[in-house]
């Protein structure tokens, strides 16, 4: 599962992770909290 975020939002929580000292994609992930059943991949982002 890809999802794909607003430029200024990535860029908005890739700086509140980079002040938390957190890895980006895994704060992004738990700040949008998506949970996912476990026959589903590891969500992963999309940066194009």
């Amino acid at each position: 599962m890809t999802v794909q975020l607003p430029k200024p939002l990535f860029e908005r929580l890739e700086r509140a992770a980079k002040r938390l000292h957190r890895p980006v994609d895994e704060y992004i992930i738990q700040s949008l909290d998506l949970s996912l059943s476990l026959d589903q991949p590891p969500l992963e982002l999309d940066r194009t």
